[in-house]
């Protein structure tokens, strides 16, 4: 069996490599089975008895956490009928391809990857890939290891950490993976088989009770360039199983919730909340058998005293028997005080718990008025302490599972061969989109500030305010890129100025209406028919007319100074006829004293 050697010169079998690397994972493998006690035993039993008795935690804090952390993260890797991805090709291939052909390729490109990016989540929606999902993201919370195939047909197949072992490099990436599954001999080839012998066929049979189950060892491990596979049975190499993957087409992902430098397996996150799960344990056992002995009915009778206790004990519901009263007691724990400490102590664990599973009260302090807008931060806030895994997440689960469909769907024939390197998965969940969500809540914050400075602007001291400067500086504050949502201030001054213009048009009176064949300004105004001088002079005398009315005897004396000067300055002009009395009657109409000042 030349295909089984560790690459060491150890001559090892699967089997003999499987029980060398298991001591590595033996702390490891201890570790996640004391977190799956306190949260979700089946998901580590405490032995590899198939069928073993589990135990039962005294608390369902840990196991509520881990399914609430499980489905919290499922939603956000993976949403439902939302690509998690978006497929890119290289542009300098697409650039090479677009000047071969002399055509812009780049329409066609983008519209076939949408449909690849549909096919591809109608794999994971319509199979069995999103159920193996949310088991392989439970493993890691609770053990924090998982391991994922995704065969040539059929949904993923997730293996939980005490049925397989793995041996990473030095930068963190799997060298080796040998898995440890069970079969019977009728489901082996025929070949292997003939090879096992008739003494194996033999201890199969039986007495007609089940079959006997046989150790099958599958290994992967790096082979230069690329992964060799192969499985054995009873010491006996499966032919028909041998097989190879090029380099980053293994369709093996050996997952870690989080990782340390040097370490072949991953750190749970219930492993770092061990201490309160494992305090909150104690607490709740102490408080559930304490309460039982409690609440035990224990009558005591004094044997010197009067009362008989066979007739106390047989006497019915209201009956009358001799006696004395205190020759009979009740037992009692007096334990009050003790459990009130207890109970506080399992609440403020219960608490940081909450926190650290991103449950809802989590987010809710204990107040009789909460505000949405409290909740929605304080679940932000507990949701972005998730940003490493999500990262960590996005490396080595969601960017190969992709490929790895990708890879199905070119084998099956849906999606031609494709160059290396040609289709570049970019995803679009997870740390992206609180990354996402992070800039659509400092605009939502920037929209209130502006908000905010309208309203000072227009109040008494607005006049000492500079608007503009605030609104960048408030943008800054807040982490807001300001270019391209602020409009230039010879724009703004534009439109306010024709905002006065046409004010004023319509002061004016019709006789500044475009005629017929003339060419017309903004609103149907003929700009042509427009005097400037008669513009100015009718704005002097608005302004000196909103003096007269608000009883100002020196502002009206500065305006009518103002309105002489201008005749002065006008005297060798000719004047339109019609200036004057729609100038005149321009005070009674004008709606805002500030816009005669232009």
């Amino acid at each position: 069996m030349a295909f089984f050697r560790s690459g060491r010169g150890d001559g090892l079998g699967a089997a003999a490599r499987y029980r060398a690397l298991e001591a590595a994972r033996r702390p490891f493998l201890e570790r996640a089975r004391e977190a799956a006690r306190l949260t979700i035993p089946s998901l580590c039993p405490p032995t590899e008895q198939r069928n073993a008795d589990l135990p039962t935690p005294y608390q369902g804090v840990g196991a509520r956490g881990v399914n609430a952390l499980t489905n919290k993260l499922l939603l956000a890797q993976f949403p439902p009928n939302t690509p998690f991805f978006r497929l890119t090709v290289d542009e300098e291939l697409l650039g090479a391809a677009e000047a071969a052909s002399e055509q812009d390729l780049r329409g066609e490109v983008e519209s076939a990857l949408q449909r690849l990016e549909r096919a591809v989540m109608s794999d994971i929606e319509t199979g069995f890939a999103r159920a193996g999902l949310h088991m392989a993201l439970k493993l890691l919370i609770a053990t924090g290891n998982a391991l994922i195939h995704l065969p040539p047909e059929g949904g993923l197949r997730v293996f939980r950490l005490d049925r397989y072992v793995v041996r990473r490099g030095p930068s963190g990436a799997p060298e080796e993976i040998l898995v440890q599954e069970e079969t019977t001999l009728d489901a082996l080839p025929k070949r292997t088989r003939t090879k096992l012998g008739a003494a194996s066929r033999a201890g199969q049979q039986g007495d007609g009770a089940s079959p006997q189950k046989l150790p099958l060892y599958t290994w992967i491990r790096r082979n230069g360039a690329g992964w060799s596979v192969a499985q054995e049975v009873g010491g006996v190499e499966v032919v028909e199983s041998r097989g190879a993957y090029s380099e980053g087409g293994l369709d093996w992902l050996a997952l870690r919730w989080s990782h340390v430098d040097g370490e072949d397996y991953g750190r749970g996150h219930v492993e770092e909340q061990i201490g309160d799960l494992k305090s909150l344990e104690g607490l709740m056992q102490a408080i559930v058998e304490g309460s039982a002995a409690a609440s035990k009915l224990t009558i005591l009778v004094n044997p010197a005293g009067q009362t008989d206790a066979e007739e106390l004990a047989e006497a019915e519901n209201g009956a009358i028997i001799d006696g004395l009263p205190g020759d009979v007691a009740m037992v009692q724990a007096n334990k009050f005080n003790d459990f009130r400490v207890a109970f506080q102590t399992v609440e403020i664990l219960t608490r940081r718990l909450s926190h650290a599973f991103l449950l809802h009260e989590a987010a809710t302090r204990d107040a009789s008025s909460v505000t949405a807008e409290e909740i929605r931060f304080m679940a932000a806030e507990l949701e972005d302490a998730l940003g490493g895994v999500y990262s960590v997440l996005a490396e080595e689960l969601q960017r190969p599972l992709v490929e790895a469909l990708l890879r199905r769907k070119i084998r099956a024939g849906a999606v031609p061969p494709m160059p290396a390197g040609l289709l570049k998965p970019l995803i679009l969940t997870g740390l992206e989109a609180l990354g996402r969500g992070q800039d659509f809540n400092r605009l939502t914050r920037f929209m209130s500030f502006l908000s905010m400075v309208g309203g000072v602007a227009a109040s008494p001291a607005g006049g000492r305010l500079d608007a503009s400067a605030l609104i960048l500086r408030g943008a800054a504050a807040l982490g807001v890129d300001a270019s391209g949502l602020l409009r230039p201030e010879g724009d703004v001054a534009a439109d306010e100025a024709q905002a006065v213009g046409l004010q004023l048009l319509k002061e004016l009176g019709p006789d500044a209406l475009a005629a017929p064949g003339e060419p017309a300004g903004p609103a149907g105004v003929n700009i042509s028919a427009l005097d400037p001088e008669a513009l100015s002079e009718a704005g002097a005398q608005m302004v000196q007319a909103l003096a007269q009315a608000s009883g100002d005897p020196e502002s009206a004396a500065a305006a009518g100074e103002a309105t002489d000067a201008a005749d002065d300055s006008d005297a060798g002009s000719v004047q339109p006829t019609h200036a004057a009395p729609h100038a005149q009657a321009a005070p009674s109409s004008a709606k805002e004293p500030g816009a005669a000042t232009h």
